[in-house]
């Protein structure tokens, strides 16, 4: 028979895994939202210029419209 201490010792172990998970998930998250952003960073002169190039004329500045 497994006693109340015995089934908390248990469920804290794998409560100890699932945050070791989690906490993996999130820098792995954070590592590939930071390239996301570089990359979209990167990009942005390049959509300007096409941007530009497609929609003579338009008064999009890159932040407004007016």
């Amino acid at each position: 028979m497994t006693t109340p201490r015995i089934a908390l010792a248990r469920a804290g172990a794998v409560y100890a895994e699932a945050r070791t998970a989690l906490d993996e998930a999130g820098a792995a998250y954070a590592k590939a939202r930071n390239a996301y952003d570089e990359a979209g960073a990167a990009a942005l002169p390049a959509l300007g210029r096409l941007h530009k190039k497609e929609h003579p004329g338009c008064p999009w500045d890159g932040e407004t419209l007016f």
